[in-house]
C-alpha cells in the first residue's frame, strides 16, 4: 500500500497511528473531511487479515461518513476508528464451524476476516480491565485531537467500551 498516495487518492485529511504500548493498543484514526466540522464515526473493533486491511477499512469507512454527513445536512465531516489486534481473549467470536482465518466472498473488503453470516459475540464480560485498558488508551488519542473528530458504537464495540473512552475525553457519542 502507498500510504501518500492512497490518502490523496481518496481525500483523506488526516491518518493517525495509535500504539500504547501499555494496553496493547493498536488503532487508527481516519480524518476524511472537517471541512462542515469536526469529523464523525464510529469506532470499529473487528479482526483484520492484516495491518493495511484495517488501514483501507478505515479510510473507505471514514469516506462513507462524510458523505453520510452531508447528505444528511449535518454539520460535521467524516472519520473513523478502527482498532485491531485486540489480544484473542478480548476478540469477538465467531462460529465454531467456520475458522477467523476464513475471509467473507460477500463482505466488501477482501482482506477482512468475517464470519459469514454467523452472529458475532463478545467472550469479554464488561468488566475485563484488559480491553478496558486498550479503551482508555484510544480516548487519550482521541483527547489530543482537541475535537477534530468525535467517535461512538461501531461494529466489535460497546457501550462500555465507550464508558472507558469518555473517562479520558469529551470526544465520544453517548
Amino acid at each position: 500500500m502507498q500510504l501518500w498516495q492512497e490518502m490523496e487518492q481518496e481525500g483523506m485529511e488526516e491518518l493517525l497511528f495509535c500504539h500504547d504500548p501499555g494496553s496493547g493498543l493498536k488503532a487508527v484514526i481516519a480524518i476524511h473531511s472537517t471541512a462542515l466540522g469536526p469529523a464523525l464515526g464510529g469506532c470499529r473493533c473487528w479482526t483484520y487479515a492484516s495491518e493495511e486491511a484495517a488501514i483501507c477499512d478505515a479510510i473507505q469507512l471514514a469516506k462513507g461518513m462524510t458523505y453520510k454527513s452531508a447528505v444528511s445536512g449535518l454539520p460535521y465531516g467524516g472519520g473513523k476508528a478502527v482498532v485491531w489486534n485486540i489480544p484473542t481473549a478480548w476478540k469477538v467470536s465467531t462460529s465454531p464451524t467456520q475458522p477467523k482465518s476464513q475471509a467473507s466472498s460477500s463482505f466488501p473488503f477482501k482482506n477482512v476476516v468475517d464470519s459469514d453470516s454467523s452472529p458475532h459475540q463478545f467472550t469479554v464480560p464488561s468488566t475485563n480491565t484488559g480491553r478496558a485498558h486498550i479503551f482508555r488508551a484510544l480516548g487519550r488519542f482521541l483527547e489530543r485531537l482537541n475535537g477534530r473528530y468525535i467517535t461512538g458504537l461501531d461494529l466489535g464495540t460497546t457501550s462500555t467500551d465507550m464508558d472507558q473512552i469518555r473517562l479520558e475525553t469529551a470526544y465520544v457519542t453517548v
